[in-house]
């Protein structure tokens, strides 16, 4: 009972474990202010136009891989859910070319559900069994760090800027050379508030780390899948606009969004070299470093209205430029949609798993 109490109020009184509603509720007014001056509660339709929904729910990431530079995205397979004949599976063509490990996730996203490092044939039969939606197979990018760049560029500019950039570090546990992983999984906060997620090899679980051995739990990083969100803002410079704009501008209608990128080191990633695209989101995209766990609730409110206003400037703009908003029958369309499908993504399961 002690341990609910102590995991209760650790969840109350960091506000980043908190839900959409918990967070945003107090500040929609604002968004809500925005529309009315755009006259148009969807107004961010115009911000991205070749994204489905300008990027802010039901966009297909495979669509947007299709869009980006060659060489900066890992290859990448789309399969559809269904039933498998073995003498030629789905998945046999993409096998294949990527090999095991590789990352198999929902095509369209929903904060991390579905994303799983499949090790071999077992591991992805069971999951194109359980998938209800069509996902990708992905090459593992063969990189450690990852951040997500927050970008912005005014239409009819010739560059943006980047206005954030968060460092994230996957959900792990470090050792003291006496307790074993499941006692240290046990006494880790973040860890147990995601344990639905992590399924450990009961070998693994009883092992004892070194002191200061790292055992890194979750290859996924998502801060619904427990990574922690660190605010690298103060690592932009001059070099990395430059990358960022060399590689954005090749995209002539992006101007709202995130990329999360995956990279060697940052003197590559300075130099332009030596990274690979995860994700580009659009105009449903969050500030994550607003999720740095040294800042205070109204820090990240201060943020995320600063981004919206972004949002709006650029949504107007576009409206001059002759872009039209989504009207309301097309944006409660999409409402609908996103309600039915993360009704159908519910019957995934959450944690990891193989073929039984």
């Amino acid at each position: 009972m002690r341990r609910s109490w102590w995991l209760f109020w650790h969840k109350l009184t960091h506000w980043e474990y908190w839900s959409f509603g918990a967070v945003y509720g107090p500040i929609l007014w604002y968004y809500g202010w925005l529309a009315l001056r755009a006259r148009s509660f969807f107004f961010f339709s115009a911000a991205n136009p070749d994204m489905e929904n300008a990027g802010f729910v039901m966009e297909s990431k495979y669509r947007i891989y299709q869009q980006l530079p060659a060489g900066t995205y890992p290859p990448t397979w789309l399969l559809q859910p269904g039933p498998v004949h073995d003498a030629q599976p789905p998945w046999a063509e993409a096998v294949a070319q990527l090999g095991y490990p590789l990352i198999a996730k929902p095509d369209i996203g929903a904060r991390g559900r579905g994303v799983v490092l499949i090790r071999d044939e077992s591991m992805l039969r069971g999951y194109h069994a359980a998938m209800p939606v069509p996902y990708l197979l992905q090459q593992v990018i063969p990189y450690s760090e990852e951040v997500g760049i927050f970008y912005v560029r005014m239409p009819g500019q010739p560059n943006g800027h980047i206005t954030g950039i968060v460092q994230k570090e996957m959900l792990q546990v470090v050792g003291d050379g006496r307790q074993t992983v499941a006692q240290l999984m046990a006494k880790h906060p973040r860890v147990r508030l995601y344990a639905s997620h992590l399924q450990l090899p009961a070998a693994q679980a009883a092992q004892v780390l070194a002191k200061g051995q790292v055992l890194q739990l979750s290859d996924v990083g998502n801060h619904a899948r427990g990574a922690r969100f660190i605010d690298a803002s103060h690592r932009n410079n001059a070099q990395l606009e430059q990358v960022i704009n060399t590689w954005a501008l090749q995209l002539p209608e992006f101007h709202y969004g995130r990329l999360d990128l995956r990279f060697n080191s940052w003197d590559d990633l300075y130099a332009g070299r030596h990274f690979m695209v995860v994700e580009l989101n659009g105009a449903g995209s969050e500030p994550t470093h607003m999720y740095d766990s040294r800042y205070r609730l109204w820090h990240a409110w201060r943020i995320i209205i600063q981004h919206w206003r972004w949002l709006h400037r650029i949504s107007l703009q576009q409206r001059l430029r002759g872009y039209s908003y989504m009207t309301h029958a097309e944006g409660r369309a999409m409402m609908q949609s996103v309600k039915q499908y993360d009704r159908k993504l519910a019957s995934f399961p959450i944690e990891d798993f193989s073929e039984a």
